[in-house]
């Protein structure tokens, strides 16, 4: 595996219409005006969050081709304590990451919602937030690709127990049971 950096981002900021040219480009479909990517992606990292409130019907139309495709989607939910996923977390099909302490909590800055995948440690030395948490998701999938390159993304959750454990309880959210990634249970 390989990674492939996208700049998604410029001076100017992102328009909706940059969101869907990057994620289009980054799995190898045709995007106007661009030469075509000679490497498509297996694994997307999103670490954004701050969209619709409800998935917009572009953005899920081509979370849907790329699903199609077997490429994995990776993305942030967000540093919104309490408040429900925004996009791009919030699609369906996406694999949305939250961001635990050490000692496996939920952060008390990450977003809280039934639809979160999965958590992953949020924090580094200099910063935190689920923006940091969602890379350490997608490299787990590539690594988890590399011994099971057939692996679909709609496998994925059924393989979470195995590579995961409970977080501790949050009692702002009941509905939700999230799993933490145990990074270490991927055998070599």
């Amino acid at each position: 595996m390989k990674i492939l950096p996208v700049r998604l981002f410029g001076p100017c900021g992102m328009s909706r219409a940059d969101l869907l040219d990057a994620l289009a480009w980054s799995a190898g479909l045709p995007v106007a005006n661009v030469p075509d990517n000679p490497h498509p992606a297996q694994v997307i990292n999103l670490s954004l969050a701050g969209g619709k409130s409800s998935c917009g019907a572009d953005l899920q139309a081509l979370v849907n081709r790329l699903l199609d495709k077997q490429v994995f989607i990776v993305a942030a939910v967000g540093n919104t304590y309490g408040q429900k996923l925004a996009e791009p977390a919030n699609c369906e099909g996406v694999i949305s990451v939250g961001a635990v302490d050490p000692d496996n909590r939920v952060e008390n800055y990450s977003a809280l919602d039934a639809r979160t995948v999965i958590y992953a440690p949020g924090r580094t030395p200099r910063a935190m937030g689920t923006s940091y948490a969602a890379p350490l998701v997608s490299g787990f999938i590539a690594l988890l690709l590399t011994q099971q390159p057939s692996l679909r993304p709609t496998d994925f959750q059924a393989l979470l127990p195995r590579y995961s454990r409970e977080v501790q309880p949050v009692a702002k959210c009941p509905e939700c049971s999230p799993r933490g990634l145990l990074m270490s249970s991927l055998k070599q």
